[in-house]
């Protein structure tokens, strides 16, 4: 099972738009909606977000209210909900690799493989001459997934799909890039993201402590190290994703500039050799929304919900 089908549920008839939901906890939630124009192109229709005990309840209503509910709906994992581990791909067939994975990881995770729901996305190969290949998997426990679906049936929301923030993001880097490689960095509420993207797929990716409200709340001289031991990181990993996939040289790092205040971008472009250039969704995608996609001091990040619309946007 590809991660682009992870966890699929169903897809309704005649769909309106696609709904993106990220939650960072039971009591929090933020929805975005997306749809195509009568041309073809990407718009961003909505964005909501909802506090408190019952944040999905109060996203159901709004769906009602709205007429979002036929949008196709796909719910994103919280991070402590699921692990992405990268593994060397089992030679078998594909209707065999979903169980072969499973007992590949089953010594990385503390719960019987038994009880694991598996997804999992090859890696393109480094290069053509080469058969050894790697996969993401994707492994949560089944009464995880079952528990964010029954919230969801309880909240009365038609889920059609359940993904990961990492692939939310990924189809964020694939706006500008959709087949050459990049690498994509999203400085968040609860940390920092780095992606690496070839020939669509998730290649490499890493995650940082570093938050968007450490770096607004630095001084000009805390912000200044701050990033500077943050690009060196950033270098790295770069680095070892060319020596690795050889014929993918990085053309870019695009980094998200939504966060009013956070130069991420003109700051990190001091310290490597990567092009770096702000990534503004507006450039891609069309805005019918005025409320800001990121905003670190109202502890709301759009971001991912975003991305998880992008999923399947008819």
């Amino acid at each position: 099972m590809s991660l682009r089908s992870y966890f699929s549920l169903h897809q309704r008839t005649s769909p309106r738009g696609s709904l993106g939901i990220a939650t960072a906890s039971a009591a929090s939630a933020t929805a975005a909606v997306i749809e195509k124009d009568t041309g073809g192109a990407l718009r961003l229709k909505a964005l909501e977000s909802f506090d408190g005990d019952a944040a999905l309840k109060a996203l159901s209503g709004w769906q009602r209210r709205t007429g979002w509910r036929r949008c196709r709906t796909h719910l994103l994992l919280d991070d402590a909900q699921y692990q992405l581990l990268p593994v060397d791909a089992p030679d078998v067939p594909d209707a065999e690799l979903s169980d072969a994975l499973r007992w590949r990881v089953k010594d990385l995770i503390d719960f019987p493989a038994e009880a694991a729901s598996i997804a999992s996305v090859l890696v393109p190969a480094a290069h053509e001459s080469i058969r050894a290949r790697q996969a993401w998997v994707v492994v949560a426990h089944r009464n995880t997934v079952a528990e964010r679906m029954r919230g969801a049936r309880d909240a009365q929301i038609e889920l059609d799909s359940i993904d990961i923030p990492e692939l939310a993001l990924r189809n964020l880097a694939l706006l500008p890039a959709p087949d050459s490689s990049c690498a994509l960095l999203h400085v968040g509420l609860h940390r920092s993201t780095l992606l690496m993207v070839w020939k669509g797929d998730l290649c490499s990716m890493r995650r940082f402590d570093l938050t968007a409200s450490d770096l607004l709340d630095a001084t000009p001289e805390e912000f200044e190290a701050l990033v500077e031991r943050f690009a060196q990181d950033v270098q790295r990993s770069a680095d070892a994703f060319e020596r690795h996939f050889h014929a993918a040289a990085l053309g870019r790092l695009w980094v998200l500039d939504e966060q009013a205040g956070l130069p991420m971008a003109d700051a990190l472009a001091r310290h490597l050799t990567l092009q770096v250039k702000p990534m503004k969704l507006a450039d891609w995608i069309g805005i019918d929304t005025t409320r800001p996609l990121m905003d670190a001091r109202a502890r709301v990040d759009f971001l991912p919900a975003i991305g998880a619309a992008l999923r399947a946007a008819p």
